[in-house]
């Protein structure tokens, strides 16, 4: 029997005949400069980003309503002369409204007015 085929037989001998050869990198080793993650590395990862994303949308809406409710109706400022009614001001802003609805949005414009106006007073009205 020659060596060779002594050697592929018996299992020391194939050993070291293996060992003698450069052992080949798994498939999992081939890529070592890739990142690799666990599996509750990418749930991190993704509740990572879906935090974000909601980060996101909640500022965006919130822009979003702050440019809507600045844009709101138009106001402008007038100056209670002496003798004037809240009744009067409002006929005089919005004659063809209910004079009614139109003191009711100038007291919602005016958080501090409570009780008669004064002249010289500054209101804020409807435009």
């Amino acid at each position: 029997m020659s060596r060779s085929a002594t050697a592929a037989t018996h299992p020391a001998e194939a050993r070291a005949v293996r060992g003698s050869r450069r052992p080949q990198p798994s498939p999992r080793m081939r890529h070592e400069g890739h990142l690799r993650l666990t599996r509750r590395g990418r749930i991190v990862l993704v509740l990572l980003i879906a935090a974000l994303t909601f980060a996101a949308l909640g500022l965006a809406r919130s822009t979003s309503q702050a440019a809507t409710s600045s844009s709101g109706p138009a106001t402008r400022a007038v100056t209670v002369v002496p003798g004037q009614t809240l009744w009067q001001i409002a006929r005089t802003v919005a004659p063809s409204d209910d004079p009614r609805d139109t003191v009711l949005r100038i007291e919602a414009l005016n958080p501090g007015l409570h009780g008669p106006i004064q002249a010289g007073q500054q209101l804020v009205v409807p435009a």
